[in-house]
């Protein structure tokens, strides 16, 4: 892994095919969501989880389902 920054700068989007949500990318347990209205990070993720949203066809459903849902264990912070 390289150098990570607290802003995600380095984490590569990958764009998705949603209506909400533009791209989604991953680095050592951030996830990084762009959405229609801004970017967020989640602490906490498992990569797992990452590849589940990324390859599924409605994957703003199932992120909102596997991490949205739970504040608690992934905190958000917004970055753009």
């Amino acid at each position: 892994g390289g150098v990570s920054s607290a802003d995600g700068s380095g984490i590569k989007l990958y764009g998705v095919r949603d209506k909400n949500m533009m791209a989604v990318g991953w680095q050592d347990g951030t996830l990084k969501v762009a959405f229609r209205f801004g970017t967020y990070l989640y602490a906490n993720v498992a990569e797992d989880a990452y590849l589940k949203i990324k390859a599924n066809p409605y994957p703003n459903a199932l992120f909102v389902k596997l991490v949205k849902n739970h504040p608690e264990l992934y905190p958000c912070t917004k970055v753009a």
